[in-house]
């Protein structure tokens, strides 16, 4: 038996994403291009990456007021939208970490209505690389899912299986996104925090 899915699969063989490492990966590019106020919107079923994000972001020592935080009841470009529209008071973070593609789209146009430019004033990130992202404007910067690679893997593990290579304990794969950097990421307005330029 085999099982596309994610952790604590002990009865059979699965395959999952590492999600967790997803976010991880987003927010080290907006850090490390010198970000320091740096929002998150998700919705309900983003949990996974908001308390990567929130753990990051602890571990870099980095202020996270609780209103920078946006998870809604909304999904796919109306969460990214109203939750943009919330994020426009009186300090606006300088970058958005958005839980998925789609809710960058909405996030984007919110920030094209509020007279912003990306990634002038602000950038932006999701995950899934979706088909569309490329051809947003500007292009949306994202974290790829391997998501074809399951599929290979599957075939693999089910082959071996069927013709009888049998291990003496299950395989639980954890797929590696990786980052693809298009044009909606850039460094602040005034770049990096003068203590890491004199580094």
């Amino acid at each position: 038996m085999l099982v596309c899915a994610g952790n604590n699969i002990d009865f059979c063989d699965s395959i999952g994403i590492n999600h967790t490492m997803g976010a991880v990966l987003a927010l080290n590019h907006l850090i490390e291009l010198g970000h320091r106020r740096i929002a998150f919107i998700g919705e309900q079923n983003t949990a996974l990456r908001m308390n990567s994000f929130i753990s990051t972001m602890r571990e870099h020592g980095l202020e996270l007021p609780d209103r920078y935080v946006v998870c809604l009841e909304e999904r796919f470009e109306e969460c990214g939208y109203i939750g943009m529209k919330l994020l426009a008071e009186p300090e606006a973070p300088t970058a958005v970490f958005a839980a998925y593609d789609n809710i960058a789209y909405g996030a984007m146009r919110a920030i094209r209505e509020a007279g912003l430019r990306i990634p002038e004033d602000i950038s932006i990130i999701g995950i899934d690389d979706n088909p569309t992202s490329k051809y947003m404007f500007p292009s949306l910067t994202s974290v790829v899912s391997p998501t074809n690679d399951i599929g290979e893997l599957a075939a693999v593990l089910l082959r071996k299986r069927m013709e009888g290579e049998h291990t003496v304990a299950y395989q639980s794969v954890s797929l590696c996104p990786t980052l693809k950097v298009y044009e909606s990421t850039a460094e602040p307005r005034g770049g990096a925090p003068a203590d890491e330029k004199d580094e």
